[in-house]
């Protein structure tokens, strides 16, 4: 099993790191898994990962700037230092392309979305950074998306998956590289394709929260 050399069916774990543009020594990252079809070979996975940074690209805000992107096998890498058939690196300075007059939420304001399959329980996906002050509203002491705002963040979330070519990664009969959901450890034991994502709410969350831990 390696980036290098897929085989069906074997699941890997991708990473897009970010770092706010005012501020670089604020980093964060987001985690996928996605999961080896037929004809999968080293070349498709270096071409979901570029599609990947461009779709993060796409809707996150100015002040975010995406600056690396790493896919792993699923299952760690127990060789020291690290087997690098194991592992795939993509640096490139992609600046998040969402603007507006409105300030920039702190980062403790996130966008959630959740990973929607077709049996079981949907998966969950945090992005900070992408929201502004026009794009929420305080009800009893809790955020939420202003009047028609999240209609507005779902057609951006959208177009930024079909504007990148991610789109071919969810629930496609086609695709060599399907975005998934899998737990197991060491090795995957449930694994489920992404049908689509869908943009659900805003939440608090703190910034050491686990979703964004820094791993590059």
């Amino acid at each position: 099993m390696s980036v290098s050399n897929p085989v069906p069916g074997e699941v890997f774990t991708a990473r897009v790191f970010k770092r706010a543009t005012l501020a670089p020594g604020t980093t964060w990252s987001n985690s996928y898994e996605v999961v080896a079809q037929d004809g999968a070979s080293s070349v498709s996975i270096q071409e979901f990962l570029a599609r990947l940074m461009t779709f993060e690209s796409l809707f996150h805000s100015v002040d975010a700037t995406i600056y690396r992107a790493t896919i792993s096998t699923y299952v760690p890498d127990t060789t020291t230092p690290y087997n690098p058939d194991n592992l795939y690196v993509l640096d490139a300075i992609l600046q998040g392309a969402y603007a507006s007059e409105s300030n920039l939420l702190p980062f403790e304001i996130s966008l959630f979305v959740r990973r929607l399959v077709n049996g079981g329980r949907t998966g969950k996906l945090f992005y900070r950074a992408c929201l502004f002050e026009e794009d929420i509203v305080a009800v009893a002491g809790k955020v939420q998306f202003a009047p028609g705002r999240q209609t507005a963040t779902q057609t951006r979330f959208q177009n930024a998956i079909t504007n990148s070519g991610l789109q071919q990664h969810l629930g496609s009969e086609g695709a060599v590289l399907r975005l998934c959901m899998a737990r197991g450890s060491p090795q995957p034991s449930n694994v489920r394709t992404i049908a689509s994502l869908a943009v659900d709410s805003v939440r608090f969350l703190q910034t050491d929260f686990r979703f964004y831990n820094r791993q590059d």
